[in-house]
């Protein structure tokens, strides 16, 4: 009986315990509950449009823009259907139809067929990149469009296309051996429309601040070299809240 009586005596402190435990935390509830609100979206009209980033990965912020065009056309600032002379009407193809995070493309043949140019299309991004690559791999599109275009046409603005030196590109891109993934990573303030978008309809015990309200902007480079030069130039960007 006494071995009863003591295991329900410590039953009855271990309840006693967890009433407590809820009784703080209910408290605690009330009161965090008492001081979420809804915030007036804060004035960030005097801060930088354009932020460095903290990410160890990046080589750098924003790149030149004379590095992402070609033909005239821009990632990010250009649509698929910016496309235009030298360069045919794109046929918008899609290879991969029950691949969700697969992309449509527009790809372009030189003269020679030996060069390609195949501008990317996302769900998410209208024109997400494009690539000028040698037409030896295995994984070129299946609709590419033959062009009158010379190889010596395919070309970045900044003068980048197949054959390039690593020193040129090192010197375009501001990169020491460039080989690989190259990661560029920016952060972009949204406009004061936006902050309010984003801060409407939402509460917290939070105020605001403006770093808040910064998009992370990436810019992925990929540079591949075989025996003549460069063999690959891929352009991917991205844009994350």
């Amino acid at each position: 009986m006494r071995h009863y009586l003591h295991n329900t005596h410590l039953d009855t402190r271990s309840l006693l315990k967890i009433l407590m435990s809820l009784t703080l935390l209910f408290l605690s509830m009330s009161v965090l509950a008492s001081e979420i609100r809804a915030w007036p979206a804060p004035d960030c009209t005097g801060e930088p449009q354009i932020k460095p980033s903290n990410d160890p990965g990046s080589l750098g912020g924003k790149v030149d823009e004379s590095n992402l065009t070609i033909f005239g056309i821009n990632v990010p600032k250009n649509k698929m259907n910016d496309i235009r002379d030298p360069l045919p009407k794109p046929i918008i193809s899609d290879d991969n139809p029950g691949c969700a995070s697969c992309s449509d493309y527009a790809c372009y043949l030189s003269k020679e067929k030996t060069v390609a140019l195949i501008f990317y299309k996302y769900t998410a991004w209208d024109l997400q990149g494009f690539e000028i690559t040698t037409t030896e791999r295995e994984s070129l599109p299946k609709t590419c469009v033959h062009t009158n275009l010379d190889i010596n046409e395919f070309k970045t603005k900044s003068g980048i296309g197949i054959g390039s030196s690593k020193d040129l590109i090192s010197n375009r891109l501001n990169v020491k051996n460039p080989t690989g993934k190259l990661l560029f990573h920016y952060r972009i303030k949204l406009n004061q429309k936006q902050i309010a978008d984003a801060l409407r309809g939402s509460m917290s015990i939070y105020e605001p601040k403006c770093d808040d309200f910064y998009i992370d902007a990436t810019t992925e480079i990929t540079v591949n070299y075989n025996k003549d030069g460069l063999s690959e130039y891929k352009v991917n960007y991205m844009e994350m809240f």
